[in-house]
């Protein structure tokens, strides 16, 4: 499924600050690399420490422990998920961001987040969280200055050495987990190293502190570069939590994305006949059978009119993502059909089905691929367009599992833009 971003702005997924001129963009084409300059130290605005917030508790490093409400409320409250929620208090978003819109928003939707840019150093949390830090040596490396540990740690990611990355970024990082995105983590990670060769410093964090800031929006890369006992090294487990924190929140609002855009690629298909059939009938899965359109995506030539969900289709297939045999993920969430609903929703219970055809509405589950590490919180649509969220804890998977049809009760929250 497509991994749409209503919110914050697209120019600003979490897991970095912007240090300058937030509203920038910095390319995704990864650039060719130009000689090294001097990394020079520069004094780090009191203004920005103090924005700095304290991680929850972790269920274990890479794995955050969010409260037993997060994600999940009454519905006067009207709560975003608890990722969410963290993601916007670092990063407020554009009025009306989440809010349900009238009119045809199928391709905004289902593009906004393939369109829009991240910082590259949020890209490389995925790496960073995939495996390279399961078994950090008992030790971390120290060097004599800040500017040489990153530079270490640079020729590391570029090299590929899972080893030395392991070394550098220290003990306490052993029980980091995978990102679930293999395909993301491998872009992220060039992309880093781009923004990295492109333009790059270190700001001082007080005496003993350095972040390093990358590419020409100038942010911040969450791993801090400490002094203790006159040597600087790379503090993996405090940027870990910083990491993950805010890759949850940018995971869960971009879920809620693609279950909005889901919705009108749905209508739009539905508003023409497809395979002999008349208008009427929604899609029966993501990508269609060969040479039928029974689903949202199948090819076309130039001059036809794509699929309703043939941008997201190119475009997530420019980032390497490739249909398997294995259910991958996409940017940390899973998405299955549904095709019933239950007492709770509006209408009350009924098949989607009439005389083998899907006619009388449809629906979407999204949960994490990895909970509490890709994302917290599951997310349900239907044809109606309401977005509901739940936090159904650590035995998500098998819950998904058994969950048949969309039936949204007390314990589903509708998702709403918060109050300012």
């Amino acid at each position: 499924m497509p991994r749409p971003m209503p919110g914050p702005s697209p120019n600003r997924l979490p897991g970095l600050r912007p240090r300058l001129q937030p509203g920038r963009r910095l390319s995704l084409q990864v650039v060719p690399p130009v000689p090294r300059r001097p990394i020079v130290a520069a004094p780090l605005p009191r203004a920005r420490r103090a924005i700095r917030r304290r991680p929850p508790a972790r269920h274990r490093a890479g794995r955050v422990r969010f409260p037993a409400q997060a994600g999940a409320g009454v519905a006067p409250g009207r709560r975003v998920s608890a990722g969410a929620r963290a993601c916007r208090r670092a990063y407020p978003p554009s009025p009306g961001a989440l809010a349900s819109q009238p009119g045809d928003r199928t391709k905004e939707l289902i593009m906004l987040h393939i369109q829009s840019v991240r910082s590259p150093a949020t890209l490389l949390l995925g790496f960073l969280l995939a495996g390279v830090l399961t078994t950090a040596s008992a030790v971390e490396q120290t060097f004599e200055s800040a500017e040489a540990a990153v530079e270490a740690f640079v020729d590391a990611l570029e090299k590929d050495d899972t080893a030395r990355l392991q070394a550098l970024l220290g003990p306490g990082t052993e029980e980091l987990l995978s990102s679930g995105d293999a395909v993301q983590d491998k872009g992220d990670r060039a992309t880093f190293v781009a923004a990295y060769r492109k333009k790059h410093f270190l700001a001082a964090d007080g005496p003993d502190a350095m972040t390093l800031v990358i590419g020409e929006d100038k942010d911040e890369f969450p791993i801090p570069v400490v002094k203790r006992d006159g040597r600087w090294y790379l503090d993996g487990v405090k940027g870990a939590d910083e990491l993950v924190y805010r890759r949850i929140g940018g995971n869960e609002l971009g879920a809620i994305g693609a279950c909005r855009g889901f919705v009108d690629a749905q209508l739009e298909y539905a508003a023409e006949g497809r395979d002999g059939d008349p208008a009427g009938i929604y899609a029966l899965k993501m990508i269609s059978d060969e040479g039928a359109q029974n689903g949202l995506y199948w090819p076309t030539a130039e001059d036809e009119a794509p699929s309703p969900a043939g941008p997201f289709v190119a475009a997530a297939a420019g980032e390497g993502y490739r249909r398997g045999a294995t259910r991958q993920p996409y940017h940390g969430y899973y998405y299955r059909l549904l095709y019933n609903q239950g007492k709770n929703a509006k209408g009350g219970p009924r098949e989607y089905f009439r005389g083998g055809l899907l006619t009388e509405g449809f629906a979407l589950v999204a949960w994490p691929a990895d909970y509490q590490v890709s994302g917290v919180t599951t997310f349900i649509v239907n044809q109606d367009g309401e977005v509901f969220q739940k936090d159904l804890g650590d035995n998500t998977d098998q819950i998904v599992a058994t969950l048949a049809s969309f039936d949204p009760d007390r314990s589903w929250t509708p998702v709403s833009e918060p109050a300012d």
